[in-house]
């Protein structure tokens, strides 16, 4: 008989086989095991997961419970009616992490699980009559499972941790993909999906746009903060009404001359010197060139139909080619050394106005700007301020880091939620008792003594520099139009504004929930 010699010791040919085989329908075994057990989880009922609530992990026992608080009993198999018959849920915000218990929910067609704690998605391959999936604000890395949903129309994956998106060139129904903020490089698998109408790519890694040539039916594409340079795929997408390139490596503009459909087109912080591409562009009512090194700035004067522009860091101190654009109705020209701003008189649409890091002494050009609800005037040379006392519509007003002494002017703009008044040479705050409607008001570095908040509750008061500056007080009019999804359900995350200058650390506002209908 054979025999083998390991490590001194003579081991029996068949005991060797025997052990072996015994290893192998052990291991065998435990994958079947698994795979069973994975079957089971599939195949069970939301009643099956609710009886079985005490043993289960912490995880998917909050799952469970969250679901029976939907289904309002905490009876198991009236839950499990409930929610079985459910075609609409949304279970936002709720710290989530184990959604096991919704893959039975198989007569679902619209799903919100945004903000959650979500990194396994494998329990939402069942649910295969999906048309719109909110999984945004998660911990998502791998999206396979999605491959099978071929019904969904709209899926919001945005703020996760995908760079793989293979998976989603067999959703060929969607007309809205969501997926900014990710870690996403190579976009091919995005060239199947020939019906998309909204796509937003946002903060991603992306540098090559080739496969978005095929989607000509893009009607709002986002492409803010990537890494493109060559933006020459985008020459037959002419149905394009909203366009975003802000923060890319963009020269060369030629392309956007075909896109005569386009009203909103953002091209801040790249490297365009010329312009006149966009003279085709006679529809435009949004325009964002801040931050870019442009040789000839005149052809701005033929966007008549403009009412939104943002033009920071861009100009030297002329902005006399503004007298044509009188529907404007939101400028920006942050630190552009301004001085005389005589012109602005005349647009009186103007709502919202950027003036800061400019020369201005002289404001009474904008006494007339009386429908203005935000005005930003900070780092100036400004002493008198009583031009503002007709502004009485205004929400926010940012006057830091001027010359300011006298502030009784401001004692009649009663609608202030916000107020700057940072680094001037105010010793009396007593006339801003009036102003019952501030939730902020910055007052360092001024000569104010005693330190007394004339409005309540005295927090309101801010004596010390900000770590950052809140939100804005209301919705920003810069915000683009929300898809047109069902009143239930969560809209996309918006992306930064238009011109909201990036002084606000936190990231922006969120738009609120329709209410249900």
């Amino acid at each position: 008989m054979m025999r083998f010699i390991v490590g001194q010791k003579q081991i029996n040919l068949s005991r060797l086989i025997v052990v072996a085989f015994s290893a192998i329908v052990a291991l065998f075994g435990t994958v079947l095991s698994v795979n069973g057990a994975e079957v089971r989880s599939a195949n069970k009922t939301f009643a099956d997961w609710c009886r079985q609530k005490a043993d289960l992990s912490p995880e998917t026992k909050h799952t469970v419970e969250v679901l029976l608080k939907e289904a309002g009993t905490t009876d198991c198999d009236a839950g499990d009616r409930k929610l079985s018959s459910l075609t609409e849920l949304s279970l936002r915000s709720h710290e989530i992490s184990d959604i096991k218990p919704l893959a039975s929910l198989t007569n679902l067609t619209n799903l919100s699980l945004k903000n959650n704690q979500i990194s396994d998605i494998k329990p939402l391959a069942s649910l295969t009559k999906l048309k719109q999936l909110y999984l945004s604000q998660n911990k998502i890395g791998d999206i396979k499972p999605l491959a099978s949903l071929t019904e969904l129309t709209v899926i919001n994956l945005e703020n996760n941790q995908i760079g793989d998106i293979k998976p989603l060139a067999s959703l060929t129904s969607l007309s809205s993909l969501y997926i900014s903020y990710n870690q996403i490089g190579d976009i091919r698998p995005l060239a199947s999906l020939t019906k998309l109408n909204d796509l937003w790519l946002s903060n991603n890694q992306i540098s090559d746009i080739k496969p978005l040539a095929s989607l000509i039916n893009i009607g709002e594409l986002y492409l803010h903060n990537n890494q493109i340079g060559d933006i020459k795929p985008l020459t037959f997408l002419t149905e394009l009404s909203s366009l975003h390139l802000g923060d890319n490596r963009i020269s060369d503009i030629k392309t956007l001359a075909s896109l005569t459909e386009l009203n909103l087109l953002s091209l801040d912080n790249n490297q365009i010197r010329d312009i006149k591409p966009l003279t085709f562009l006679t529809d435009l009512t949004s325009l964002d060139l801040s931050n870019n090194p442009i040789d000839d700035i005149k052809l701005l004067a033929s966007f008549t139909k403009l009412t939104r522009l943002s033009f920071s860091n861009n100009l030297s101190g002329d902005i006399k080619l503004l007298a044509s654009l009188t529907n404007l109705e939101e400028l920006e020209l942050n630190n552009n050394r301004i001085s005389d701003i005589k012109l602005l008189a005349s647009l009186t649409k103007l709502k919202k106005l950027e003036l800061g890091l400019n020369q201005i002494t002289d404001i009474k050009p904008l006494a007339s700007l009386t429908k203005l609800t935000w005005l930003k005037l900070n780092n100036n040379q400004i002493g008198d301020i009583k031009p503002l006392a007709s502004l009485t519509k205004l929400n926010y007003l940012q006057l830091e880091n001027n010359q300011i002494r006298d502030i009784k002017p401001l004692a009649s703009l009663t609608n202030l939620i916000q107020l700057f008044l940072s680094n001037n040479q105010i010793g009396d705050i007593k006339p801003l008792a009036s102003l019952t409607k501030l939730n902020y008001l910055f007052l360092s570095g001024n000569s104010i003594a005693p330190k007394t908040c004339p409005l309540k509750p005295e927090s309101i008061c801010q004596w010390e520099p900000p770590l950052f500056l809140p939100l804005p007080p209301f919705e920003l009019p810069s915000l683009p139009s929300p898809p047109s999804l069902p009143p239930t359900f969560e809209l996309p995350e918006p992306p930064s504004p238009l011109f909201l200058t990036p002084i606000f650390l936190p990231p922006p506002p969120e738009l609120p929930s329709l209410p249900p209908t």
